[in-house]
C-alpha cells in the first residue's frame, strides 16, 4: 500500500512504513478542537444521544472491572470500540451526512480483530496498575504481619519497607512513562485502522510518529482536553456529554492534518501546517 500525502499539506513529510507524518505547528491543536466543535455542532442532538449510548458502554464495562485480570481488560477495549464508532460518525459529518447511532459499532463491521488488539494493547497498563496495586498491599500487610510476630526486629522490617517502597516508586516511574508511550501510539491508531485499513502494529507505529513529530501539538492537545474535561465536569458531569464527541471530532481532524491521504485532509480553516 503506497499512501502520499493530500496537496493540502506543506511541510515536510517523513515516510514510516507506509504512512506519511506530517509536521503541524503547536497551535494547531486549536484549530482541531474548533473543528471538533464545528462537526458536534453540525448535529448536536445525534451526537449527544451518541455519547449517551457510549456512556452507558462504558459504565457497563466498569462493572467488570473488578474481575482479577480480564476485569481491566473490557474498559479499554469498550473504549476503542467506541472511539472507532464515533469516528466514523465525525468522518460521516465531514462528508455533509447526518451521524447515526448505528455509527457506534461501526468498528464490529470494519477490522473488529484489529481493534479488538489496540484495546487488548490498551488494557495492558491498567492490568499492571491492578498487579502493582495488588504487590503494595501484599507487601505492606506482610510487613505489618512480620512486625506484629518478631517485635523486635522492627528496625529490619522498616528498613525492608523503605527498600520496598523505594521499588514501588521505580516501577512506578517506569510504568508511567510506558504508558505515555502507548497513549501516543494509541492515539491516531483506531483512525488508521477504520480508515486505512492497517495493522494494529502498524498503525500504532505510525501514531507514535506522528505524535513524537508533532509533540508540541500533541502535548496541548491532551492539555486543552484535561482543561475541558475539568470544566465539563462542573455541571454535575453533563459537560462531558459535549466533550466526547468534540474530543472525537478534534482527533479525526488531527488525523486527517497529520497521517491522512485523502483530498480533503487539512481543513481549509486551520492555518497551514509548519514549514520545517
Amino acid at each position: 500500500m503506497s499512501l502520499t500525502p493530500p496537496p493540502a499539506a506543506t511541510g515536510n513529510p517523513h515516510r514510516h512504513d507506509d504512512f506519511t507524518v506530517r509536521r503541524v505547528n503547536a497551535g494547531r491543536s486549536l484549530g482541531w478542537l474548533a473543528e471538533g466543535w464545528r462537526l458536534f455542532a453540525a448535529a448536536p442532538v445525534q451526537w449527544l444521544l451518541m455519547a449517551l449510548l457510549a456512556f452507558l458502554l462504558l459504565f457497563l464495562a466498569a462493572l467488570l472491572a473488578p474481575i482479577p485480570l480480564l476485569g481491566p481488560m473490557v474498559g479499554p477495549v469498550v473504549l476503542v470500540f467506541v472511539v472507532a464508532g464515533m469516528l466514523e460518525s465525525a468522518a460521516r459529518v465531514q462528508r455533509g451526512e447526518a451521524p447515526k447511532a448505528r455509527d457506534l459499532f461501526a468498528g464490529f463491521d470494519r477490522h473488529p480483530a484489529h481493534l479488538l488488539l489496540l484495546g487488548l494493547f490498551f488494557s495492558i497498563p491498567l492490568v499492571l496498575v491492578s498487579l502493582l496495586t495488588f504487590l503494595a498491599i501484599g507487601g505492606g500487610l506482610l510487613v505489618g504481619l512480620l512486625g506484629a510476630a518478631l517485635g523486635g526486629a522492627l528496625h529490619g522490617l522498616l528498613s525492608g519497607l523503605t527498600a520496598f517502597a523505594a521499588f514501588l516508586f521505580g516501577t512506578w516511574t517506569v510504568f508511567l512513562i510506558v504508558w505515555a508511550i502507548m497513549l501516543l501510539a494509541l492515539l491516531f491508531a483506531p483512525a488508521l485502522v477504520m480508515f486505512d485499513s492497517a495493522s494494529p502494529l502498524n498503525a500504532m507505529r505510525a501514531s507514535l510518529k506522528a505524535s513524537l513529530a508533532n509533540l508540541g501539538a500533541t502535548l496541548l492537545f491532551g492539555l486543552l482536553l484535561a482543561l475541558l474535561f475539568t470544566i465539563a465536569l462542573m455541571p454535575a458531569g453533563l459537560g462531558v456529554l459535549v466533550l466526547l464527541p468534540v474530543a472525537v471530532g478534534a482527533l479525526h481532524t488531527a488525523w486527517r492534518d497529520v497521517l491522512a491521504t485523502d483530498q480533503a485532509a487539512g481543513p481549509a480553516a486551520l492555518p497551514p501546517p509548519a514549514q520545517d
